[in-house]
């Protein structure tokens, strides 16, 4: 599968805590601190911009937050974008767990409208939580695909038939690992980065069959730090991880694997359950 090389974000200015949509966000209601939100949501898109500079991404991109959308920020929710077979830029537009978070697709329709893509859209009754749950595999034609949480089983067996390559459904039983971009990164199609306390037996097993080498990161950085949702940047000639801040065991397990490391501040946005992969989305252009 051809990767993606540009990033799409959306701004923060309405992101705020009003209800629990996940248990990190319990308590949370009313804690966000907007102005260092907004600082540290800069700071990550300042990241992007240097990456481009470098050359291992092509643009970044933004949509401005709106109104009403608190959770918007989290731009890799809401889509699936991909190339078909014959070369062609395709998006699957996401149908939200949450009536809340439904209402951000607009936003999404109009942006990949604008830039081409042609839009597919769930079947009525699914729930697809976009890249949150589908994680590509650098270097295979292999989806890893979680689900039980938010996005359905019904969806991935829809999904199967749409996306390019071959799609590996993995169960989520773990409240705190709600999507599978919370506890696993895909590093080539040999190596996974992973914390075992998000899956069962089945799952583990069926992780160890598609993967060579596997990293087992503890759960008080895949829980508590967020290190799993870090982004790997995949690049023509580096590899690149933006990562939260302080998870030394899987920054250390990172540099082993030769990723550049780039370490930053996302505690606003880890109150609602979500960092660096989170924040973005991958797109084509």
């Amino acid at each position: 599968m051809k990767a993606p090389h540009s990033i799409l974000m959306v701004s923060p200015d309405y992101y705020d805590i009003v209800d629990e949509k996940n248990i990190h966000m319990s308590g949370q209601s009313d804690k966000v601190n907007l102005e260092i939100a907004k600082k540290q949501w800069h700071d990550l898109h300042d990241i992007y911009l240097q990456l481009t500079i470098e050359k291992v991404l092509n643009r970044v991109n933004v949509i401005e937050g709106i109104p009403g959308c608190e959770d918007m920020v989290f731009a890799a929710n809401q889509s699936i974008p991909f190339i078909d077979s014959s070369g062609n830029r395709k998006v699957i537009i996401s149908r939200m767990k949450h009536s809340s978070r439904q209402r951000e697709i607009p936003a999404f329709e109009a942006y990949y409208s604008s830039c081409g893509y042609e839009l597919i859209y769930p079947p009525q009754g699914i729930v697809v939580e976009g890249m949150g749950d589908l994680l590509s595999v650098p270097g295979a034609d292999i989806w890893l695909a979680g689900y039980g949480q938010r996005t359905q089983y019904e969806a991935l067996e829809w999904l199967k038939d749409i996306l390019p390559g071959e799609m590996i459904p993995i169960a989520l039983n773990n409240p705190y690992f709600y999507h599978l971009d919370t506890c696993m990164i895909p590093v080539n199609k040999h190596t996974l980065l992973y914390c075992r306390e998000a899956f069962d037996i089945s799952g583990i097993n069926r992780i160890s069959q598609i993967f060579e080498h596997l990293v087992a990161i503890p759960i008080e950085e895949a829980r508590d730090g967020f290190a799993l949702n870090a982004h790997l940047v995949v690049g023509e000639n580096r590899n690149v991880a933006v990562i939260q801040k302080g998870n030394d065991q899987t920054i250390s397990a990172m540099k082993d694997l030769n990723i550049d490391v780039i370490q930053t501040d996302t505690s606003e946005f880890m109150r609602s359950g979500g960092s660096v992969f989170c924040m973005k989305m991958m797109v084509y252009e």
